[in-house]
């Protein structure tokens, strides 16, 4: 994984990250068959911030460009990855 943080307004406490995930190709039986492997995919993530006293709001995101991936191909199922996915919260810490 790949990531970057930057503090955008350190007096106010923002704060930017973005991360790059990247998964290989992976083959999905023991015996390494060729035909029968997952193909690699790379992930955007994101994450803007705003800290203050012992706070934190924040928006971030999965996913970003909404890429389409598998990660589970056995058995002759599949399991999709997650789409873009967009979430809000409040971290507090209590001393």
């Amino acid at each position: 994984m790949l990531s970057y943080s930057r503090a955008i307004r350190a007096a106010l406490g923002l704060q930017a990250q973005l991360d790059l995930s990247y998964v290989d190709a992976q083959f999905r039986q023991a015996d390494n068959n060729p035909e029968q492997r997952s193909d690699a995919y790379a992930l955007l993530n994101g994450r803007i911030a705003w800290r203050f006293a012992r706070a934190e709001v924040y928006v971030a995101g999965r996913n970003l460009l909404d890429r389409f991936y598998l990660t589970q191909r056995a058995f002759g199922r599949f399991r999709a990855g997650d789409p873009r996915t967009l979430f809000a919260g409040i971290d507090v810490a209590f001393d």
